[in-house]
């Protein structure tokens, strides 16, 4: 059966193809459907759909970059477009990433939807057809470990057959365990693009350093990378350490924990299976990791093993509807009531035992809801880059950092709402106060962001407004006058005032500390020594 993805930001014309054909009878399933690229993207991955029935007009991302991106990673989905008759140079661009067929909404009817569906499927077949031919010259060509890695990732997508025998050939499914590695990034509250090319880089550094402390761990094992909505490192442990009542793995994680401290300074989480054995133990195997994964979300618990999680009745977040009635507080410009609304979401996700794609969801539709009503927001909140927005709500990996999310969406909302009544004097203060409590440790524009529940960017520009400064000038200046006082004590190295205060190294403190003071913590000690009593 071939598993259709329906894309529209329009509703009529989303439940009206739904309506037109009887899918089953067409040897289809509709797996789901998206109301704009972006939501389409996550589909896709999630989803795996043989064909993608997608408009080509839509905000956020349009129907053209969705094929264009999905094609770049999934080259034997096919696409069929949905247009309007004013679209057809749209149109034509769509057939040259080759779309099978275009659809036109004022000509739609069962008769034309069925025949593009035939085409469709019949071109899905031929793509398959030459993705396995594909997959059968690459496994010529890799190595075993290369082989069991690719389908290890294959077997966590629920592709079964293949993969499962080839396993089972080589002796891996006889007893195994498998950790599902995933990693807090810090929080990145900004109005500009968050770089997804610097998560990329720290995922690379931290994959490897898994890879390296497992094969120092443990005899037998299987690594691979599973890049989804929560991008994980899968090692699947097998043979002789999975009877080590578990100890090897707590040995496993404290390292992990030392060794990505010193890296990267990201916090690993470590999902620990049962111990299954055989094909029939591989789907017990998913079903455990995902339990974990909302256990993970829900608690923040960064070290756990299925078999010692508590069970947890989730319910439903109950705010169904919510995106409809925000925008219309929107369209009045109503910040009480959406204030109230945001308020009320929060309440929910900080009580309610909730799944975590329950919370995406919820993020996912507040965020863009706001970002399509009001399109003409200042460039410095939260809102004037959605792009970033999603790849902010991709990585809130806890429902603490959910909740934070949303009151930053809130703050931000009501200041961009009501300009003359916001509490951007008491903000400085409890951003000033977080500072001082907090000179001994590294701080960030991005943390003291969290903290205040705004985004980086907007914080940035509300301080610089108030105070005439840039932040870190602020922070800076008040470690150089902690450092002055530290320097009066001639027991206090300089490189140990560095370290007190959390500075990269002594040399960029001593660069730090000339330019607020003139000159070098060596020459300041100089003086106070010199100076007369």
């Amino acid at each position: 059966m071939y598993k259709v993805l329906l894309v529209d930001d329009e509703p009529l014309i989303l439940a009206g193809i739904k309506t037109l054909l009887d899918w089953n009878a067409e040897n289809c399933e509709l797996v789901g459907d998206a109301r704009n690229g972006k939501q389409a993207l996550e589909a896709i991955e999630l989803l795996q759909p043989d064909i993608v029935i997608a408009d080509i007009n839509m905000p956020v991302m349009d129907g053209i970059e969705l094929l264009k991106h999905t094609v770049e990673a999934y080259p034997e989905i096919v696409f069929v477009m949905l247009t309007n008759l004013q679209e057809f140079e749209l149109v034509r661009e769509s057939l040259r990433f080759n779309a099978a067929d275009y659809l036109i909404k004022a000509q739609l009817d069962s008769g034309t939807l069925r025949e593009s569906l035939v085409k469709a499927k019949q071109e899905s077949g031929k793509r398959q057809t030459e993705k396995d031919f594909r997959f059968e010259q690459g496994v010529k060509q890799i190595s075993r470990e290369q082989l069991l890695s690719e389908n290890l990732r294959l077997l966590m997508q629920d592709f079964p057959a293949e993969p499962e025998q080839i396993m089972g050939r080589a002796g891996v499914l006889d007893r195994y365990v498998l950790l599902s590695v995933h990693f807090v990034y810090p929080e990145y509250f900004s109005a500009r693009n968050p770089g997804p090319c610097d998560f990329d880089e720290l995922f690379y550094w931290e994959r490897e350093v898994v890879e390296e402390i497992a094969k120092n761990c443990f005899t037998n094992i299987i690594c691979a990378v599973l890049d989804s909505q929560s991008p994980q490192v899968l090692v699947l442990v097998w043979g002789g350490d999975t009877a080590a009542r578990g100890e090897k793995f707590g040995v496993f994680y404290k390292k992990l924990v030392s060794a990505s401290s010193d890296i990267t300074g990201i916090e690993p989480c470590i999902l620990v299976t049962d111990a299954l054995s055989g094909k029939e133990g591989l789907r017990e195997c998913r079903e455990q990791i995902f339990a974990m994964l909302n256990y993970f979300y829900l608690t923040g618990t960064r070290f756990i093993r299925y078999g010692d999680m508590p069970e947890i009745k989730y319910v439903p977040l109950g705010l169904s509807g919510i995106s409809g009635t925000l925008k219309k507080e929107l369209n009045g410009r109503n910040a009480t009531g959406c204030a109230a609304l945001l308020e009320r979401a929060i309440a929910r996700v900080e009580h309610v035992p909730h799944e975590k794609s329950h919370a995406f969801w919820l993020c996912t539709e507040l965020y863009f809801t706001i970002c399509e009503t009001l399109a003409a927001l200042p460039d410095n909140t939260m809102f004037s880059n959605s792009a970033a927005g999603y790849e902010q709500i991709r990585r809130l990996s806890t429902r603490e950092s959910v909740v934070r999310f949303l009151a930053a969406v809130k703050n931000e909302l009501q200041s961009a709402l009501q300009p003359g009544t916001s509490r951007h004097g008491e903000v400085i203060e409890q951003v000033k106060l977080y500072v001082y409590e907090n000179i001994n440790k590294r701080i960030t524009l991005y943390e003291t962001a969290g903290h205040v529940c705004l985004s980086a960017g907007y914080l940035s520009a509300i301080y610089k407004k108030h105070c005439g400064e840039n932040f870190m000038d602020f922070v800076n200046g008040c470690k150089i006058q902690k450092a002055c006082e530290l320097l009066k004590s001639e027991n206090c190295l300089i490189g140990q005032v560095s370290d007190t205060l959390s500075f990269e190294n002594a040399y960029y403190f001593a660069k730090i500390f000339k330019r607020y003071m003139g000159v070098t913590p060596s020459e300041y000690r100089k003086r106070l020594k010199n100076k007369p009593r």
